[in-house]
């Protein structure tokens, strides 16, 4: 159950930065702004650095907490 809130709760989060993200290129494209604009088509808000950092942590605690339970 716990595994299908997480994984319906990360494709929300997906959805909701790709709306957010869609409505900053178009506010960035109304003002004008391209340099804005193409960086946020190339780059977006540098979320997927944030998440695979963030997978990486919970990676390694669950490996210490498996290692831990092994001794």
């Amino acid at each position: 159950m716990a595994y299908r809130l997480l994984v319906l709760a990360v494709g929300l989060g997906f959805v909701v930065y790709r709306a957010s993200l869609w409505w900053e290129i178009r506010k960035a494209r109304r003002a004008g702004d391209t340099a804005r604009e193409a960086h946020l088509r190339r780059h977006g808000f540098g979320l997927y650095r944030w998440a695979l950092g963030g997978v990486a942590v919970v990676f390694l605690v669950l490996i210490v907490i498996v290692w831990a339970n092994s001794r």
